[in-house]
């Protein structure tokens, strides 16, 4: 029963990764899985150091097999399938939608996100003016952040560039209310990792795309390993600070999924309707998860 339940909050957070804005550790959070969550990461992140030490011959197979062993598989494997049941299931389903109902889309998000911003609220062990500050000046700076137009390159960038992007998006990925694949369009290389997808596989990549390619793979796996370890040091000893900063951020994402512009064909009732739905899910999500007694974010201290 557990592992379906895990197959339906996998699914859920594919989805949420499906739209460009939404971040599946929103979804993660609603449902009250975002510490196991970061934790499973933690642990794939652990994996992923040891096995390059065990390369370079800078440790042995016994702590190469603890590290494997440490992965949490009976969680990580059942959200891993739902999330590619969800991928496969309806992204041609949403891409559509997007392409001829995206303010209705966007609205049902939207309403998902901003109700959300209550769960990491809840975690707070109190709200001072320390919490509002830090909420405040990373509101600031993600809204400017998301108010940019995206970089637009006439030529292929250089293969640090998207070292650098590979790193940031990685890092996006696993942070509420950001979306790894918005940052890649905001740097200007989600076409060019798309095109070196298709190139890969019909084996017409050029050496200097599968350079470009390799080292944004290289920074998404550095990224991976340094931000997971960082984010689970900050959540188990300074919380308040995490909490305080997801709240600053999902509240500028707002920005990204903002339905009522001007022009759009939509009418404010469907929308603000639709925003009322997505809002409702936030709290029949945290419902179910309370059922199966798993609302709550518990921060335990561990050796990093």
């Amino acid at each position: 029963m557990k592992k379906f339940a895990n197959i339906i909050r996998g699914f859920v957070m594919g989805v949420a990764e499906i739209v460009p804005g939404v971040s599946g550790s929103t979804l993660a959070l609603a449902m009250g899985i975002y510490d196991d969550f970061i934790g499973l990461l933690y642990s794939v992140a652990e994996f992923a150091k040891t096995l390059t030490r065990f390369v370079i011959r800078k440790t042995d197979l016994a702590s190469l097999k603890k590290s494997f062993f440490d992965i949490k598989f009976e969680f990580g494997i059942p959200l891993v399938v739902g999330m590619g049941i969800a991928i496969a299931l309806l992204a041609g389903v949403l891409s559509h939608l997007l392409e001829t109902n995206k303010p209705e889309v966007y609205a049902f998000f939207f309403g998902l996100v901003l109700t959300s911003i209550y769960l990491p609220y809840k975690e707070l062990t109190k709200f001072g003016f320390r919490e509002f500050l830090i909420a405040a000046v990373t509101f600031g700076i993600f809204f400017i952040l998301f108010s940019l137009n995206s970089v637009e390159f006439t030529e292929l960038p250089s293969p640090i560039y998207f070292f650098g992007a590979g790193m940031l998006a990685i890092s996006a990925m696993v942070l509420p209310g950001v979306s790894g694949s918005f940052i890649m369009v905001l740097l200007g290389v989600y076409d060019f990792v798309l095109g070196f997808i298709k190139k890969l596989l019909s084996f017409e990549i050029s050496q200097s795309e599968f350079i470009s390619f390799a080292l944004f793979g290289f920074g998404i796996l550095l990224g991976f390993i340094f931000f997971v370890r960082l984010l689970k040091y900050t959540l188990n000893n300074y919380s308040n600070v995490v909490f305080s900063f997801l709240i600053g951020i999902m509240i500028a994402s707002l920005k990204v999924l903002w339905p009522f512009d001007a022009g759009s064909s939509a009418t404010p009732l469907a929308l603000v309707l639709l925003v009322a739905i997505g809002g409702s899910v936030t709290f029949l999500v945290t419902w179910v998860s309370n059922q199966s007694n798993k609302d709550k974010l518990e921060i335990k201290p561990e050796p990093v």
